[in-house]
């Protein structure tokens, strides 16, 4: 919606999108409400029906009344804590979508980096190694080898979600080690906070406000001359000597 340069219609659609999605957590937020005063109930109706007393017979003043409340409250969390515990925290989601969904913050925040540590980089753009190819292919392995020599350099998990932006970030995120765990893709590759990826994509995601993704397809582009520099000012930005 802060895209100046989107089509009037476009925006349209994407607010009667979100005002559906608004009204969606606002229905479900008042069943989850119905559904845990119901369940609160329960302990009370046991009990009236258990003694044969009725409803003009409880104390509401009792402490017993109030602690069969807080024991039916505390079943729909009780059953919740069965769940598998996920993998990042509903903070962390929210941080993820703030940054990667809105390009224009992404991209300011770019500027912004390469603003403070634009004097720190190499004046000439060195070489760089592009390591392409079709899924499953064994792309992640081949980039993790030459990332092992300590030749090469690549992005991490470490730099998510400012991946336009790693040297602010270093500032304030310093991730320990971390267990390994299977990555999303469920091809048995293990990973952690300092595992090397393939993220430039989210470079051309925002510089190209996605126009080279289809419904099924990724459609053939030329970069202009302008994202070219802007990408060789990144390649240099994330490098390990522009680091403080």
């Amino acid at each position: 919606m802060l895209d100046t340069a989107m089509d009037e219609q476009v925006k349209h659609r994407l607010l009667i999108r979100t005002l559906g999605k608004f009204i969606l957590k606002f229905i479900v937020l008042i069943i989850v409400v119905v559904a845990i005063i119901t369940v609160s109930l329960i302990p009370i109706v046991l009990f009236i029906e258990y003694t044969g007393q009725t409803w003009s017979d409880i104390d509401s003043g009792s402490y017993k009344f109030y602690l069969s409340m807080i024991a039916g409250s505390a079943i729909p969390f009780l059953l919740t804590t069965r769940k598998k515990k996920k993998n990042y925290s509903d903070w962390s989601v929210l941080l993820h979508k703030m940054v990667m969904d809105n390009y224009n913050i992404a991209k300011s925040l770019f500027l912004l980096d390469k603003r403070i540590f634009k004097k720190k980089r190499a004046n000439e753009p060195e070489p760089f190694v592009v390591v392409s190819g079709l899924a499953r292919a064994g792309t992640t392995a081949l980039t993790n080898l030459l990332f092992q020599s300590n030749k090469f350099h690549s992005l991490s998990y470490a730099n998510m979600p400012f991946l336009l932006s790693v040297n602010l970030w270093k500032k304030f995120y310093h991730p320990g080690k971390s267990k390994l765990k299977q990555r999303a893709h469920g091809d048995k590759v293990k990973v952690g906070y300092n595992s090397v990826e393939a993220f430039e994509e989210f470079f051309f995601k925002v510089f190209l406000n996605d126009s080279f993704i289809a419904k099924n397809t990724l459609t053939e582009h030329d970069l202009n001359d302008s994202v070219f520099k802007e990408y060789m000012d990144y390649q240099n930005l994330i490098r390990p000597n522009n680091a403080s």
